[in-house]
């Protein structure tokens, strides 16, 4: 039965052999759930997984960046905003408690942290933002009487003023608010004064400006508001926090703090704007210009190098509370292993953490089935080799036929002259240099393992959160190799057009499936649409080189959505870098 079942396994196509392994993954989950249901998980049982929390001391020059941000902080004219841009991971909120952390000690600094995430379900994100500030300035007045106790009933004024009545709506950033007009203009009837505001929203945002003004006492006192999460808000929400920043707090006394990846900023604004600027490409807003308007000391989070990888997973381990045979097998297993991810020069911290943390699952996991024999080179092994770019291919190849895979790479690895390529269900697939001397030495145990499929069917379980990326990633590869065949003269025009329309209309399907898809894979799959329909119209009369010329069209967008798809394997994945 298994001999007939490896046989079976070389008919299938890559598709088939995704979708079978997928199934084949649930079934194998389950048995490792019931095989051995009452053993002991052994030497892993006390194994921790690292908490994506701040880091005390991170490390990465971290300190300098802190200190370097906290002292423009605390010294400049208190009107200005500070962002600290990063990627998903980088480490924003890391460097944020740090500069909030040197701030708390000065006595002339009120810290706020407003986490934005936590009030995005709020109608109007302005009032938790203000109701925070107003919490801190309670906080440091202690409940004596002084300058904090007055800007924090001053701000809760504004707040309430913002809020005040139901049905007079006032349109502004982040507000829908509205007021019953009789009961406004009664409050006012006896007030002539004509100095006053009349309206609601005027007064609470006269007022909001006027505290926080009083409050700085002519500069010798500030409020530092530092804005966290606001990448995991939905990109109106971003929008709404980023111009309640210009429109509310562009005040002497005020000073933000915002974490922000600025591509998330942009595509807001882009978003927001796409209408209008599709209708007149003269008016168009760009979302980097609109980002620098915001924020008049931008920092960018230098990546953290390779070179600094092993330095920085030596700090972790040290800070974290970790029993002494996990940090022996940091040392002795994840350290060696670590030196293999990435082909570029830089990688992400809290994908570090979460490719560890991924590894300690799948070992307690397989502890259960493999007791001893377990292997950590093989979990370890898989882990890196999902992780990089430039495997993951291979990878991909490994995760629907682990034995094939064994079979047909064990050959060119033990060859005294390995091939650059090599031949996997039918495609040529490169075959890196760098992948063979990691297959010869420390995960040469990925050839050799007998059950290689539950220790996929492990990572996998831990790896992907979007199943449908590999699908659609197949589908762009087979995408390439019809036009190849296009090209090279193994199918007609119409054959070839034929398909690949129906293929470029499967994976709009896939895609579209995403919650998250952006306008920019959106867009390159409408181009792809258009190019496709035109093939599939070409008659028998076209020109002898337009399967040459065709395919230098398409060959751009199927690149553009490769790259994308990559890039969000690369969120979705564990271990990956975003």
């Amino acid at each position: 039965m298994a001999r007939r079942a490896r046989d079976l396994s070389r008919t299938l196509t890559f598709d088939q052999m995704v979708r079978t392994s997928a199934r084949g993954i649930t079934l194998c989950a389950l048995g490792l759930s019931l095989r051995k249901k009452n053993c002991h998980m052994g030497l892993y049982t006390e194994f921790k997984i690292l908490l994506d929390t701040p880091a005390e001391d991170p490390g990465l020059g971290f300190a300098g960046y802190a200190s370097a941000l906290a002292e423009i902080v605390a010294h400049s004219r208190a009107e200005f905003a500070v962002g600290i841009f990063g990627s998903w991971g980088s480490g924003k909120t890391t460097l944020m408690r740090a500069i909030e952390k040197r701030l708390a000690e000065d006595p002339s600094v009120v810290t706020v942290w407003f986490t934005a995430w936590r009030y995005e379900k709020e109608p109007h994100l302005i009032v938790p933002l203000i109701d925070v500030l107003r919490e801190a300035l309670n906080e440091r007045a202690g409940g004596n009487p002084g300058w904090a106790r007055d800007a924090a009933g001053a701000v809760a004024h504004a707040g309430r003023l913002f809020l005040e009545g139901l049905t007079l709506t006032a349109g502004v950033p982040g507000i829908n608010a509205a007021v019953e007009p009789a009961k406004w203009f009664a409050k006012r009837k006896a007030d002539q004064d004509s100095e006053k505001p009349i309206s609601f929203f005027q007064a609470g945002f006269v007022m909001l400006r006027q505290a926080i003004h009083d409050l700085s006492e002519g500069g010798r006192r500030r409020v530092v508001i530092f804005v966290d999460d606001l990448d995991r808000c939905l990109l109106p929400n971003v929008l709404v926090v980023l111009e309640s920043i210009k429109l509310f707090f562009d005040v002497e006394g005020c000073v933000f703090v915002v974490g922000l990846d600025p591509a998330i900023a942009e595509r807001s604004v882009a978003d927001k704007y796409r209408t209008l600027s599709d209708s007149d490409p003269q008016t168009a807003v760009s979302g980097t210009d609109y980002v620098k308007k915001i924020f008049q000391v931008p920092f960018t989070l230098p990546p953290v190098s390779t070179r600094q990888l092993h330095e920085y997973v030596s700090l972790i381990t040290k800070t974290s509370d970790l029993r002494d045979a996990q940090r022996e097998d940091f040392r002795k297993n994840v350290q060696r292993h670590l030196r293999y991810l990435p082909t570029e020069d830089s990688v992400n911290p809290r994908e570090i953490k979460r490719l560890i943390n991924a590894y300690i699952l799948q070992l307690k996991m397989l502890s259960e089935l493999h007791g001893s024999a377990l292997l950590p080179d093989v979990v370890l092994a898989l882990q890196v080799m999902s992780f990089r770019p430039d495997w993951s291919d291979l990878y991909a190849y490994l995760a629907a036929d682990p034995r094939l895979f064994q079979i047909e790479l064990k050959e060119a690895v033990r060859a005294p002259q390995p091939p650059e390529t090599v031949w996997l269900s039918s495609v040529k697939q490169p075959l890196p240099a760098g992948l063979v001397q990691y297959l010869r030495t420390d995960a040469a145990d990925v050839l050799e393992v007998d059950d290689l499929q539950s220790y996929v069917s492990a990572a996998e379980s831990t790896r992907s959160t979007d199943p449908s990326l590999l699908e659609a990633q197949t589908m762009v590869n087979g995408l390439r190799r019809t036009t190849d065949q296009l090209t090279s003269g193994g199918l007609s025009i119409a054959a070839a057009g034929h398909k690949i329309l129906e293929d470029v209309k499967r994976l709009s399907s896939t895609t579209s499936r995403r919650s998250r898809l952006d306008y920019l894979m959106e867009n390159t799959i409408s181009q792809l649409n258009y190019v496709a329909q035109e093939l599939a119209s070409a008659d028998s009369a076209a020109p002898d080189d337009f399967a040459q010329t065709w395919a230098a069209k398409a060959t751009p967008l199927f690149d553009a959505l490769d790259a994308r798809l990559r890039e969000l394997n690369r969120y979705v994945n564990v271990g990956a870098y975003a």
